[in-house]
């Protein structure tokens, strides 16, 4: 869209999210400063044009830093600017004083002819210098990334938070492989069971936090197959979070899982910000760390 850049937030509490996606919102409506671009916020990293980044958290420093995306960023709090950055400024978060920066820096690079998305070539950059590396490193296991959306954190510092183990149990490729590979980028340790009996036989083996049944299986039927999981034996913790997935999400597939006694329903046609949501909602470390910014839905 002409005269519109997008930038990516990442990091930062909701409220301070919430007051730059608002801020950045209202002027690409109203079409405030209309000789100058409008911005608006994405969540896709690989579109963004400027990185608005929460630098009181190293671990996103070396995320961005593997992105190659570092010379794009406007970092925002920390004791100081890292050098390589694009900008930077201290807290507390002032909308309108970002959107004068990212201009500025707009400007600058489109005069100097540096921006890599006006020359048609995504450029990689060199990164942060030592000193800052050394500081993200120090929070070990961050988790490269190439999306935000649907949470704010898109990194995991491993030596805090340890996200629970999951189990999927499903007989369709479709249905278990995107979900295994979004469920593993986002630092869940899963497994998969190919059939109703060994993913049972699997759940009385260990602990498990989320349980996903699939909407093919036989012998037990998926709802069967539910009960059998919730009803227990669980001599290591409590009943494990059971998600049926359903390939249309309608109504009547939640009420027959809510009936069968699980907690909730995901469909497989749009786990996205429907996965975000629900992991939040019923992992509280997984909250912690991404700060989900779609609604809570079952």
């Amino acid at each position: 869209m002409t005269g519109e850049w997008w930038v990516a937030i990442i990091g930062f509490s909701a409220f301070e999210r919430q007051t730059l996606e608002s801020y950045f919102r209202v002027t690409a409506q109203h079409g405030l400063h209309s000789s100058v671009p409008a911005f608006a916020v994405t969540h896709d990293l690989s579109l963004a044009r400027w990185l608005i980044l929460d630098a009181d958290q190293p671990a996103l420093i070396q995320g961005v830093a593997e992105c190659g995306r570092w010379h794009d960023c406007l970092l925002i709090g920390g004791p100081a600017a890292p050098a390589g950055a694009a900008g930077w400024q201290p807290r507390p978060v002032d909308a309108l004083q970002v959107r004068r920066t990212l201009v500025a820096l707009h400007q600058r690079r489109a005069q100097h002819d540096l921006d890599p998305f006006m020359s048609g070539r995504h450029r990689r950059t060199s990164g942060p210098c030592a000193r800052a590396r050394q500081q993200a490193s120090q929070q070990r296991g961050a988790h490269p990334f190439g999306s935000v959306e649907g949470y704010s954190n898109a990194v995991i510092a491993a030596s805090d938070f340890h996200l629970a183990d999951v189990l999927i149990i499903s007989d369709d490729d479709l249905e278990w492989r995107p979900l295994l590979a979004t469920l593993s980028r986002l630092g869940y340790t899963v497994r998969h069971a190919h059939t109703s009996q060994g993913g049972l036989t699997m759940v009385h083996q260990q602990p498990w936090q989320f349980v996903f049944v699939g909407s093919r299986l036989s012998d037990p039927s998926p709802f069967e197959a539910c009960r059998v999981i919730k009803s227990g034996p669980h001599p290591h913790q409590a009943p494990p979070v059971v998600v049926m997935l359903s390939p249309s999400g309608s109504a009547l597939d939640r009420v027959r899982s809510l009936f069968a006694g699980a907690d909730a329903s995901l469909s497989t046609n749009s786990q996205g910000p429907g996965l975000m949501a629900l992991l939040s909602r019923h992992d509280n470390t997984f909250e912690r760390v991404f700060e989900p910014t779609a609604p809570m839905a079952l």
